[in-house]
């Protein structure tokens, strides 16, 4: 029950109370405030794959990760696919982040983030990314201000910056028009 007071704060102001013949029903509470996602919506075929997913990061597919907002695509056997882009932004910087607390430089971060076996092994075994990675990490240590892949993280990094960089890397300069500053903000502010 509500006081009369509580009642007009989110209904309005009250009339004088008549005679009622009929029982008064109560008023539900306002409901909770959620973000709200893109709803799903038809994505060029011939879009990054990135974007066809709503994965901005490429995440594999892990039978751990229960991810909100994971959506079903028997078609897609490597990466994850979630209902909207701000599921995927969720899910991304989440990766990211542990990603980044697990090492020291940008060099570290791709061979871990972004290789697979095979390229994990070329590194253990030659002490250097293989040129394709070492494109991507030298991508991001640049655009982060680095004068290389092995410098150490800069303090106080731009997030933002560094998950857009990912994004195009990932996919291409036109997955940054599809996974926009808002997604990502909406993304990485849910729970």
């Amino acid at each position: 029950p509500y006081s009369r007071q509580e009642f007009e704060s989110f209904a309005g102001p009250m009339a004088q109370p008549a005679q009622a013949t009929a029982p008064v029903q109560p008023v539900a509470p306002p409901p909770q405030p959620v973000v709200q996602t893109r709803q799903a919506q038809v994505v060029d075929p011939k879009a990054a794959r990135n974007v066809r997913n709503n994965n901005p990061g490429n995440l594999k597919i892990e039978s751990a990760n229960k991810w909100n907002g994971r959506s079903a695509n028997p078609s897609e056997t490597t990466f994850e696919t979630f209902k909207s882009p701000e599921y995927g932004a969720r899910a991304f910087n989440i990766v990211v982040g542990k990603n980044l607390a697990a090492t020291n430089n940008f060099e570290e971060f791709v061979n871990r983030y972004a290789s697979e076996k095979s390229e994990k092994d070329y590194y253990i075994a030659n002490g250097k990314l293989m040129p394709h990675l070492q494109n991507y990490a030298n991508n991001l240590a640049k655009k982060l201000g680095l004068k290389d892949s092995v410098t150490s993280y800069p303090k106080g990094m731009d997030r933002m910056t560094l998950l857009k960089e990912i994004i195009r890397n990932e996919g291409n300069k036109d997955s940054l028009s599809y996974f926009t500053d808002d997604v990502l903000a909406k993304g990485i502010g849910m729970k």
